[in-house]
């Protein structure tokens, strides 16, 4: 059993943090839900600030957008810059202390072992 002071998710929909939390766990979850850039004929904007207003709604559920500056889900496969700025704010409002333990769950984007995928 980990001993975890957190969970943190990274999704672009919401959907893994609510069936995450589903199971009431006994620490707090933080949804990271990733903005992705969307474009029609006019103008460009970004999704995610609605899916992270109704996570609101869930219980034990901390719902964050990441820095825009960040870029996850990047052709590199890091998400580090945006996992740091989840784990400071988390430690800003008390939710993780230095030296816990955090689990981290995120979608499989593919293999990456090669680029024919």
């Amino acid at each position: 059993m980990v001993k975890a002071s957190a969970i943190i998710c990274l999704t672009s929909s919401g959907r893994a943090a609510v069936l995450i939390a589903k199971y009431r766990p006994s620490m707090p979850l933080i949804s990271i839900v990733i903005p992705w850039l969307k474009k029609n004929q006019l103008r460009w904007s970004f999704s995610g600030a609605f899916e992270a207003r109704q996570s609101l709604f869930v219980r034990g559920l901390f719902p964050m957008l990441p820095d825009p500056r960040h870029h996850a889900y990047s052709k590199s496969g890091t998400n580090e810059p945006v996992l740091k700025d989840a784990l400071d704010r988390g430690k800003a409002v008390g939710v993780i202390k230095p030296h816990d333990l955090v689990v981290v769950c995120q979608k499989a984007l593919g293999c990456i072992c090669c680029k024919d995928h």
